[in-house]
């Protein structure tokens, strides 16, 4: 079998007292891209002799939202939803740094939805905090949690609403978020709106919304 055309890591801020390429890994690889030129995915950085290797460099790879070693190391039974030491999982990486291709992986690999990380907010409060709509209807579309309520008693909605983003507040309600709902401060979303950065239009939409 040909060898790679380029020795270029995947990964390369990890390699350091890294192992190059588990056997399996580039198996993998090359059962994937078997039939195209091997130029940009060659080498991953990574170690299978302890579990807690695994469970880092999955974090990496999603981190840095490479799907095909995602992919591989997931297939090596990866654990899916471990977390690092700030409480971040795969998916939570891959949703703060807006990787929708793998965060979709690793939801058809069942990640938890509804896993909390920094201030206590799920992947579907980082994704509305990020206004990333499409990542938000992916989430929404695995069932994440839209009442989920961070450490500052925000759901979903109340944190759209707070930052007056119109466009994430409506994919929010097309979704059948709760708009009478209240935050844990027992401020509803139209209040959070007009209190807010400048959100008459989107408070204007919810306290019309809520009286329909």
């Amino acid at each position: 079998m040909a060898q790679p055309r380029e020795a270029r890591p995947i990964l390369p801020r990890y390699s350091r007292n890294k192992t190059i390429i588990a056997a399996t890994v580039i198996d993998h690889l090359y059962r994937e891209y078997g039939s195209k030129p091997m130029t940009r995915i060659t080498y991953i950085y990574c170690d299978f002799r302890q579990q807690h290797e695994q469970r880092y460099t999955l974090m990496m790879a999603a981190d840095e939202g490479h799907k095909v070693a995602v992919r591989a190391l997931l297939g090596r039974d990866a654990i899916i939803d471990a977390k690092n030491k700030l409480d971040q999982t795969a998916l939570l990486l891959a949703v703060k740094n807006n990787h929708e291709a793998v965060a979709g992986l690793l939801l058809e690999y069942s990640a938890n939805t509804d896993i909390k990380g920094y201030l206590g907010r799920t992947p579907l409060l980082i994704a509305v905090e990020n206004l990333d709509i499409a990542m938000v209807r992916l989430l929404i579309s695995k069932n994440s949690n839209r009442k989920a309520i961070d450490s500052e008693g925000l759901t979903p909605l109340s944190l759209a609403a707070w930052v007056s983003d119109e466009a994430m507040v409506k994919c929010l309600m097309e979704r059948n978020a709760n708009i009478k709902s209240k935050c844990s401060k027992g401020f509803t979303a139209s209040y959070l709106a007009a209190h807010g950065s400048g959100g008459k239009a989107v408070a204007d939409l919810l306290k019309k919304a809520a009286l329909s």
